[in-house]
């Protein structure tokens, strides 16, 4: 039997334990080799928490009916960890079983960023392959969210103020972009 990733099935998401008062580094590798790198900085949680990176084959929710594919679909959540997904949500933190609120969020504070919010952003490094791109031409390839109240996607350099910038090496065929919350996200374009 072959030694490859299994291309037909989605593995199930990776935990990644995260220090709030360290420098945190992951790489997450997709059923087809594929790997995102999250960095999230010291400062970007009042707690210590863990995530889950979950691979998709396609972002769904309606995504091809407005972009192209590039791809890459994740989710990246917040996990269960000791403090239990339903005892936080950053920016307020939970004492003695209360929300408090915590000390002013650099995130935009939205309905459409509804999801997880970080204290100042992290970073995704995405590689991908130019097969994947269709028509998209790699100088405009974006990361998107899905905005579960507005039923739409928006560009995620949109979620932090200012506006993120994309770093697009297209030799290394790797894209780079600040986002300040969470959610389910998927890499495309508009076509030529």
């Amino acid at each position: 039997l072959g030694t490859g990733p299994d291309l037909g099935a989605m593995e199930a998401p990776e935990p990644f334990t995260v220090n709030a008062d360290d420098d945190n580094s992951a790489i997450f590798t997709d059923p087809a080799g594929m790997t995102t790198t999250v960095f999230i900085p010291a400062g970007a949680l009042q707690l210590d928490m863990s995530f889950f990176y979950k691979p998709m084959d396609e972002p769904g929710e309606g995504f091809t009916n407005t972009l192209d594919y590039g791809g890459r679909a994740f989710e990246f959540s917040p996990g269960q960890g000791d403090f239990g997904l339903q005892s936080i949500f950053l920016p307020l933190v939970v004492t003695s079983g209360e929300a408090q609120p915590a000390a002013p969020a650099q995130p935009l504070q939205t309905a459409e960023t509804h999801g997880f919010e970080f204290l100042q952003p992290i970073t995704f490094t995405l590689y991908y392959m130019d097969e994947d791109l269709g028509g998209i031409d790699e100088n405009d390839l974006k990361l998107y969210y899905y905005d579960e109240f507005q039923k739409a996607w928006f560009d995620v350099a949109s979620s932090c103020v200012p506006t993120s910038t994309y770093v697009i090496d297209t030799a290394a065929n790797q894209l780079s972009v600040a986002v300040c919350h969470l959610s389910r996200f998927g890499m495309g374009g508009r076509g030529r």
